[in-house]
């Protein structure tokens, strides 16, 4: 293991850590004296058009809370403005990738009350995936409330949640089928409480 080099960021007395690896260089700052922030590099298998994006660091900190803010990034020099494609709720919430097919049902589709996702798919196939019999993320149409989800127990893909706000939400479930890890993303449309 390389050595870990301690020094003080000018006048703020804060402390920087980096640590020089394989692969570049991993560093972590902190932010006060109580709470860390991480800079890590990690590289992505597909190449990121040019445009404005958003990054969501879910690392949970043992024994602490912390909430998933999301980080704003830019790739190349994308005109500013951009026409993305509007996000539209999903007539059916089946989705077939790789030959997998997954349907998602949902108890409800109303704001403030309990919300099973129920994922219905080939157990035969399924295998815990990260100590999980699957992993869904949830994010809201303007790209600001994240919530990582897990199942409810550990032998069932069903997994429960309470949306706060009404609206879209891009819905990722993420399974491991057959030894291969499948994403299924379907969108879904909140409305208020009755």
């Amino acid at each position: 293991m390389d050595s870990i080099r301690d020094g003080n960021t000018q006048g703020t007395g804060n402390k920087e850590k980096k640590r020089k690896g394989e692969s570049g260089v991993w560093c972590a700052s902190v932010i006060s004296s109580s709470v860390w922030g991480i800079c890590i590099s990690y590289l992505i298998g597909k190449i990121l058009p040019n445009g404005f994006y958003k990054a969501f660091i879910d690392i949970k900190p043992k024994q602490l809370v912390y909430s998933v803010e999301p980080i704003p990034f830019v790739v190349g020099n994308p005109v500013v403005s951009v026409d993305n494609e509007e996000l539209k709720p999903d007539d059916q919430l089946i989705q077939t990738v790789e030959g997998e097919t997954v349907k998602l049902n949902m108890s409800s589709f109303r704001t403030n009350e309990p919300v099973s996702l129920k994922f219905d798919l080939d157990r035969t196939k399924l295998t815990p995936y990260l100590g999980a019999m699957g992993h869904v993320v949830i994010l809201d149409e303007n790209a600001q409330k994240y919530l990582h989800v897990h199942p409810s127990n550990g032998e069932e893909p069903i997994f429960e949640t309470k949306f706060s706000n009404p609206g879209l939400y891009k819905i990722w479930a993420e399974f491991k089928q057959d030894g291969k890890i499948r994403t299924f993303s379907y969108v879904v449309a909140i409305a208020e409480e009755k």
